[in-house]
């Protein structure tokens, strides 16, 4: 009977230990939860510049760190986020060594604080690298950690995943990701719409997709989030309008509507005039707003304010401003003078100014273009031909860039607002559901006859809205195809004047320049009329004929009564030809015998047909051979023309039946339509 007795009084006792021991945790549960929720009110504070009351949250933070260590590590989080605002790089390397020794003793171990803490010191870790350091791949990596892990923590209230979000995709946009940027500022965008009255993530998203918009070229869709973004202009504290300000007049630079441009930057610099804690801003603007006084001729103001701009970032030791302060310097010489300074022109100091701007492409865009225009005025002609080809290089390599992040974020708007007209069909659909059971029969038939009349309306003009967005994705395909055949036609025309002038023979230079200037006047030109691409032919025949000796003959017939100019071609498809023609065929020719090159146009069935001969060896394999890119991007380029018309444009290459030489020819329908590209 007392075994009975002691083992029932045992296991009551088990039971109530059990019990105060769930009410203990629950109890720190309770206490972790609230000092979370107060350490992110004190965050979005800091975001509101209310550093009073963050600071009155860390002493708070400071009195119960004595009795749980992972509050102490929180309010650690919070005094790091304040040194940041403060500029206090001491404490904020200090709280980053306290932070990590932390987590790599608790590695293993997982709760809703810890995860908070982890996600907090990469957030830290990521600021201390973008802003300290520079580092934008260690800050890729610590954003990106903060962000897949918060997603996962259910600690981690709404506004702070949208700045984590946000900060994700400022990385991106610094990176020049800026496709990937503008998918993050949306997924910020949506999480944002939960916080009423919260402006200023709202803010900073729309300005971030502007300034993502702008740096891709994309103007209309930047001007489109520029106007959305002024509309909070009164919600906007004193940063996010110096910001707004210097961006859009950058947006405006960048369109080279300097006059606007220049009023933006004014007021960015006079806002700022009274505020010396703001002075880094200032000279930034300055720098900025200098370059657009060059362009407006404004020379004066322009190097007043250089003077100044120089002066301040020469004692801080900043590299990059300096760089675009002495290219300013360069450009004003040669606007003023003619040549620019010989203190600027020295090759060593151009080549350690290249090398030591490395990643900053405008600057090297803007520098190259200075050195361009130096050479052409000295006629330098092989260091103008060195700094072209780099300029080409680089502007090609943004081009297709920029136009890869278009094709993009065009594709993700199109799947947005694919799923936009889902959710809209579903929700139409549920009222009408509703309808139906409330209305009597009569109006029952009614509705049914309205609805249908209404989605049926929706449908096309849905048809109508992705057939023309297919059409444009179709049109950006071409241009990708259609720009990798300039660079080839200008090298080979280059690489003729400078052996002509290698050999000694005398070169004019004036049928090079206008081909130069005709091919980048048409490189973004799907079509051109076959006026103007006889033109082009003419140019670059002057240029090669030196190549081909003194008996080459040139000769174009074309059929009476026949209007070129109303005849529309792609761009560059007969100088493909024409080029085949003289290195495939009249080049292999011996000096001694006669060159001849003919272009036949005539009318030929319900179309017309375009001939080029010339009595050159060759055969057809050398012509469709894999290294031949011109018949690559015409095949390419007919293929994407021919998808949607039944009468086709074709095109071939082969020997002459009738004798020695060989033909490339080209036809075109009456009937086929260029204008819907």
């Amino acid at each position: 009977m007392e075994k009975g007795n002691i083992l029932s009084c045992r296991i009551l006792i088990i039971i109530l230990t059990a019990i105060i021991m769930a009410a203990c945790n629950d109890l720190d549960t309770d206490k972790s939860d609230n000092n979370i929720s107060l350490y992110y009110q004190s965050t979005d504070s800091l975001n509101n510049r209310n550093l009073a009351f963050a600071e009155k949250t860390l002493r708070q933070l400071d009195k119960t760190a004595d009795q749980d260590s992972n509050i102490y590590y929180l309010s650690q989080c919070l005094k790091g986020k304040m040194a940041f605002i403060n500029n206090d790089t001491e404490v904020i390397n200090n709280v980053r060594t306290l932070l990590k020794n932390f987590l790599k003793r608790n590695n293993s171990s997982h709760n809703e604080i810890k995860d908070v803490i982890r996600v907090e010191y990469y957030s830290i870790e990521g600021l201390y690298w973008i802003k300290c350091v520079g580092n934008t791949d260690s800050t890729y990596k610590y954003f990106n950690k903060a962000y897949m892990l918060a997603k996962n923590t259910k600690s981690i209230p709404n506004s702070s995943m949208v700045n984590i979000i946000i900060n994700l995709a400022d990385t991106y946009k610094q990176t020049g990701h800026y496709d990937q940027a503008i998918i993050y500022y949306i997924e910020a965008a949506k999480k944002a719409q939960r916080e009423k009255q919260n402006y200023n993530n709202v803010i900073a998203i729309y300005m971030g997709i502007s300034i993502a918009y702008t740096s891709m070229g994309d103007f209309k869709m930047s001007e489109k989030w520029w106007d959305k973004s002024g509309q909070y202009w009164s919600h906007m504290n004193s940063n996010d309008r110096f910001i707004y300000l210097n961006n859009r007049g950058h947006d405006y630079y960048q369109r080279k509507q300097f006059e606007r441009s220049r009023y933006y930057l004014e007021k960015a610099d006079s806002m700022l005039s009274d505020k010396p804690e703001d002075e880094w801003n200032k000279m930034f603007v300055r720098v900025n707003l200098s370059d657009v006084y060059i362009q407006l001729g404004m020379y004066d103001k322009a190097e007043a304010m250089i003077h100044v701009t120089e002066a301040y970032f020469q004692k801080q030791k900043y590299l990059i401003p300096l760089h675009y302060l002495k290219t300013q310097r360069m450009t004003l010489d040669q606007k003023r003078r003619g040549v620019p300074s010989e203190n600027y022109l020295s090759e060593r100091l151009i080549a350690d100014d290249l090398d030591n701007v490395t990643g900053v492409t405008e600057l090297k865009r803007l520098r190259l273009q200075a050195l361009i225009n130096h050479y052409a005025e000295i006629g330098d002609c092989r260091r103008l031909y060195s700094a072209g080809e780099t300029l080409r290089i680089l502007d090609d390599s943004l081009r297709n860039n920029n136009m890869r992040m278009r094709f993009t974020t065009l594709v993700k708007d199109y799947e947005h607002d694919r799923r936009l007209l889902q959710q809209q069909r579903q929700i139409e659909r549920h009222k009408q559901n509703f309808i139906i059971t409330a209305m009597s029969v009569v109006f029952l038939l009614m509705f049914i006859i309205v609805s249908t009349l209404v989605l049926l309306l929706k449908r096309r003009q849905r048809k109508i809205k992705e057939t023309k967005l297919l059409k444009k994705l179709m049109v950006m395909r071409m241009e990708i195809v259609r720009g990798r055949i300039t660079p080839h036609f200008i090298g080979n025309s280059l690489n003729i004047a400078m052996n002509d002038q290698m050999a000694g023979k005398p070169i004019d230079l004036t049928p090079l320049v206008k081909l130069l200037r005709m091919s980048t006047e048409t490189a973004d030109t799907l079509f051109v009329s076959l006026d103007t691409e006889l033109q082009f032919i003419d140019y670059y025949v002057t240029v090669m004929s030196s190549s081909l000796g003194p008996d080459f003959k040139y000769n174009k017939n074309i059929e009476r009564d026949m209007d070129t100019t109303h005849i529309m071609l792609p761009s560059m498809t007969l100088l493909t030809f024409v080029e085949n023609a003289v290195k495939h065929g009249l080049s292999k020719l011996p000096d001694d015998v006669e060159k001849t090159l003919k272009i036949n146009i005539r009318r030929h069935d319900k179309g017309v047909r375009i001939e080029v001969i010339d009595n050159g060896h060759c055969n057809k394999d050398a012509q469709f051979s894999n290294t031949n890119t011109g018949l690559k991007v015409i095949r390419q380029t007919l293929m994407l023309l021919n998808e949607n018309y039944k009468e086709k444009m074709t095109f071939g290459v082969g020997n002459i039946e009738s004798g020695h030489g060989f033909m490339s020819w080209l036809y075109i329908p009456d009937n086929f339509t260029f204008t819907n590209y």
